[in-house]
């Protein structure tokens, strides 16, 4: 009795004259024993990690009270995405930052939003975005015109 084993990669798979399926990639199995052939199918999926789309404050500083607001859009990654906000690569969370709002949008998007700008709201604001497959992170800076007055 003599077993031959096949390997394959295949990104579509004939089941059926009346059923067929894509996926992003197959590995099959082919046992031939004799006139007997087995199939095994096994479903492999390559996770992708996150990509963020760059984002900016604008182009023109601000001023102190003016409202300021940035989006964070993940273009692509598999799910459960995680999305969170850094300041001065510090966590945000509402306790620590007061006039600071972030908001989920989706499954994909967060917008960090500040009502009034001050002078403690100056520096890097980065987006992160993280699930199984890995993180990215993207960061723009935050600019205030004129000086503190202590």
């Amino acid at each position: 009795m003599s077993v031959v084993i096949h390997f394959y990669f295949v990104s579509y798979l004939w089941i059926h004259p009346f059923i067929s399926i894509f996926y992003p990639l197959y590995i099959v199995f082919l046992l031939e024993v004799k006139y007997l052939y087995i199939y095994l199918v096994l479903f492999s999926h390559v996770l992708v990690p996150p990509k963020i789309i760059p984002f900016s404050f604008g182009d023109e500083d601000f001023n102190v009270g003016q409202s300021a607001a940035i989006q964070c859009n993940v273009a692509s990654g598999d799910s459960p995405l995680e999305i969170q906000w850094k300041f001065q690569n510090l966590l945000l969370n509402h306790y620590s930052n007061p006039g600071i709002t972030v908001t989920k949008m989706g499954k994909r998007m967060s917008i960090l939003a500040i009502e009034s700008v001050t002078w403690k709201h100056v520096g890097n604001y980065s987006c992160v975005a993280s699930n199984s497959a890995g993180i990215s992170e993207y960061s723009a800076p935050l600019l205030v015109n004129g000086t503190e007055i202590m």
